[in-house]
């Protein structure tokens, strides 16, 4: 009796073929998978940039000195405040990459970085209790809001949700 270890031919590329076969089978669902990640993450685009921005501005104004310190210009899209004495400011301009789009724009007295693109409008007001308050609309129809009380303020219980 002679035992063979070995396989034929026909095995062999019955083998093959099932590889091959489960090799295109998982790359198309990771092909899938990908693309539906991608669809999501292309419609969530601007709500991710736009509460980065909010998230930007937010930090920044709670570094300030208070609220006494900011002053609020350029028909409210523009509002400039102290840090430590240093004077910045946040404000809506056109982007000089597409001049038919507006931005923001982040200057800490040095530099000017820019926080957020294709932005329609920046709004920026006060109301009696120095809560310092945003809205930003995208050009793709988002729209945020926010309002920061400075640290060092007293907040009313009104306000408090």
């Amino acid at each position: 009796m002679r035992r063979n270890k070995g396989v034929t031919l026909a095995e062999l590329l019955i083998a093959l073929v099932l590889l091959g076969m489960m090799v295109i089978f998982i790359g198309s669902i990771g092909n899938s998978l990908f693309s539906m990640k991608k669809q999501v993450l292309d419609k969530n685009e601007g709500a991710i940039q736009g509460n980065v921005a909010l998230a930007t501005i937010f930090e920044r104004v709670l570094r300030s000195d208070g609220g006494s310190s900011y002053t609020i210009t350029d028909g409210g899209t523009r509002v400039n405040y102290k840090v430590f004495g240093r004077l910045e400011s946040i404000y809506l301009a056109p982007d000089p990459q597409n001049r038919s789009r507006k931005a923001v724009y982040y200057n800490d007295g040095t530099t000017t970085r820019k926080i957020i693109g294709d932005v329609e409008t920046l709004n920026f007001s006060m109301n009696w209790s120095k809560r310092l308050e945003v809205d930003l609309k995208l050009v793709s129809g988002e729209n945020f809001r926010t309002a920061v009380t400075p640290r060092n303020e007293f907040t009313v219980g009104s306000v408090i949700n």
